[in-house]
Order: C-alpha cells, then sequence, then structure tokens
C-alpha cells in the first residue's frame, strides 16, 4: 500500500515539474490553397481572404483508436481548430502532435467565422465533411462557404516516427454564385434609377456531405452532396441599386446560393424602375409620366436548369422602353432612286490649255 502511494507521487510530481521538448517533425502542419474562381460583384472566399489577418479556416480530425474515433482537432479553438496566416506560414495554437501507430484523417471548411454555429464534423470512415448531429446550413448570400478534405486513405503514422508531410487542403466552392445583372437600355440624358432589387422564394437551407475522394482531384462538388434543400428566403440589394444616366452602364445584384434544382422552382426578381428625362420628367411606364413602377420577373428554367456547387450565373436584363411595352420610332421602307434625270448635254469647242506643272 505505501509502495504505490509513493510511486503515485512521483508521478505527479514528474507531471508538473518536468518540461518535454517534442521535436517539430511530430507537430501536425496544414497547406492549404484555394480552387481557381470568376471574380465578381460578391467577396470569394480565396486563398488571400483566407490569408488575411484573423481569417484562416476551422480544422476537423482525428484518428482511432480501436473502433472509436479520438477526436484531434474538434473544431474549436481549444484544440486548436482555428488554422490562420503568419505572413511565412500556417500556424494554430495549442500545436498537436502526430502520434505512432495511427491514421490521421481531416476536413476543413472556411469562412473560419462559421466557427460560432458549430454546423460541421468529419466522418472518419468516409473522410467526409458532414452536418454535425444532423443540423442543416443556411445561405445568407453573402458567405462563400468552401470546404476540403484530407487524402482519402488518410495519414498513418508509422511505429517508428521520422518525419511526417504536411496535411495539403484544396477547398471548393460548396454554394452556388448567382448574379443579376442589369443593363441600361435607354439612351444618354435619359436617367435610369434601379431600387428595392429583391430576390425572393429562394430554397436556402439544406445539408451538405462530401464525397470521401475530393482531394484526388475533383474538379467540382457534385450537386448530390447537398440533400434536403427548402426555406423560401429573400435577399434584398444592400447597396442602393442603380442610378445611371449612361447608356448600356451595368450593375450587378449577387449572391451565394444554395445549389438547387430549379424545376419546381417559385422564385421572382422584383425591383423598382423610374426614368427621367433631362427635363424632369418621364415616360409613361404604368403609373403615370416619370413615377416609380414595381417590375417582377418569374427567374427562367430553360436554358438553366439547375444550380450546381462552384458554378457562377449571370442573368442579364436589358431595361428599356420594350421592357415596359413602349413602342420604338423605327424605321423601314428605305429606298433610294435609281433613276438618274437627264440634265441635257453642251459640247466644248473651245481649245482647252494644259498648263505644265499644273
Amino acid at each position: 500500500m505505501f509502495l504505490l502511494a509513493a510511486a503515485a507521487a512521483a508521478l505527479a510530481g514528474c507531471a508538473q515539474n518536468e518540461v518535454i521538448d517534442i521535436p517539430q517533425t511530430r507537430a501536425i502542419g496544414f497547406d492549404p490553397y484555394v480552387g481557381n474562381t470568376t471574380r465578381a460583384a460578391a467577396k470569394d472566399t480565396d486563398l488571400s481572404a483566407l490569408k488575411a489577418e484573423g481569417a484562416g479556416f476551422i480544422v476537423l480530425g482525428g484518428y482511432e483508436d480501436g473502433q472509436t474515433y479520438v477526436p484531434v482537432f474538434d473544431g474549436t479553438n481549444e484544440t486548436g481548430s482555428h488554422i490562420t496566416w503568419n505572413e511565412t506560414s500556417w500556424e494554430y495554437s495549442p500545436i498537436n502532435y502526430w502520434l505512432e501507430g495511427k491514421t490521421y484523417k481531416f476536413v476543413a471548411y472556411a469562412p473560419a467565422e462559421l466557427q460560432e454555429d458549430d454546423l460541421f464534423d468529419i466522418d472518419y470512415a468516409g473522410n467526409k465533411l458532414k452536418m454535425k448531429d444532423g443540423g442543416t446550413f443556411t445561405a445568407d448570400g453573402e458567405t462563400d462557404l468552401v470546404v476540403a478534405e484530407g487524402k482519402p486513405q488518410g495519414y498513418p503514422v508509422a511505429a517508428e516516427l521520422v518525419q511526417m508531410e504536411t496535411v495539403g487542403f484544396k477547398f471548393y466552392h460548396a454554394l452556388s454564385k448567382v448574379k443579376f445583372t442589369f443593363i441600361n437600355g435607354w439612351r444618354n440624358a435619359v436617367t435610369l434609377k434601379i431600387t428595392n432589387i429583391k430576390l425572393s422564394n429562394v430554397k436556402n437551407t439544406g445539408s451538405l456531405t462530401t464525397s470521401g475522394t475530393m482531394a484526388q482531384g475533383s474538379d467540382k462538388i457534385q450537386p448530390s452532396a447537398w440533400s434536403g434543400q427548402t426555406g423560401t428566403a429573400d435577399y434584398e440589394d444592400k447597396a442602393g441599386g442603380m442610378n445611371t444616366n449612361e447608356y448600356e452602364a451595368s450593375y450587378e445584384f449577387e449572391n451565394f446560393l444554395l445549389p438547387t434544382a430549379l424545376n419546381d422552382s417559385q422564385m421572382k426578381l422584383t425591383f423598382t424602375v423610374q426614368v427621367t428625362n433631362s427635363q424632369g420628367t418621364g415616360p409613361d411606364l404604368g403609373t403615370g409620366a416619370g413615377n416609380p413602377v414595381v417590375k417582377e420577373v418569374v427567374i427562367p428554367k430553360d436554358v438553366v436548369t439547375e444550380w450546381k456547387p462552384g458554378y457562377a450565373y449571370n442573368y442579364k436584363l436589358t431595361i428599356s422602353g420594350s421592357t415596359f411595352g413602349l413602342k420604338p420610332i423605327q424605321f423601314d421602307g428605305i429606298d433610294v432612286d435609281s433613276e438618274w434625270g437627264n440634265g441635257g448635254e453642251d459640247d466644248m469647242d473651245e481649245e482647252i490649255e494644259v498648263v505644265p506643272g499644273a
């Protein structure tokens, strides 16, 4: 009994006082990048966005001990799950270390602000990012969700660890980027004002489960990664709209939206239009000369039949008199008289003097 107590005291003393220096080759490191994306009005989550001060991404991952999953990065700051850029490398704190004989798997997501919602988890067996506890993701229109997986086979650690590679991530855009471009079809000196732009009846909530093989070089996330899309959300333009007197000037209203099929969509785009001329009056668009009118457009489904993850869509609307049934001034029946009249003849009998050098 005495010997057992003495042994316990020795272990406690060691734990409190001994400093153990673990070589950095055993520290788990990360090296991500984001797939190319088309730049546009909305703020993309690209590599520069990940490297912005305090931004970064969130890692989930760990290993199995027998049949039990052991989380190493559980998505919280307490386990170092928030990875940020420090001008030369990716870092996190507190540091986690590889354990011999274990196979680690990792997934990640960004922006890191989503950490507060605690939405995501890792499916260790499938190497997939999934929703936590059966939850859902709601698209707010402004957040460009990107997700990544580590290697499908994981990162096995040898019984005698010498050197481990950094964990590489390629992030993929999980949402669709949908833009409506308004183009001024009125001539110069006519002012077009478009306000109160709103996209309504949009499915905004769904469940995401990645494939488990994204790290093998997939080009895009497949639409089947999303399921259970529902909702009737409205997205409103917060930038103030369009006010221009320049012909063919344009204005963009763009959102990051949930990928979904459009066959049963009830979405519509509404906006207020006002047209005035240099005298301060304007055409009657249906509510009196120069007065604003609300226009409603049903989202077409014949060309684009679904919004896919990682794809950008641009719906162009040219706003002109034809939009409101005004009749344009047209020209037709144009002809040119091909019969030249006979103006008569005259003989020039005088000699014509040729002047040298003339």
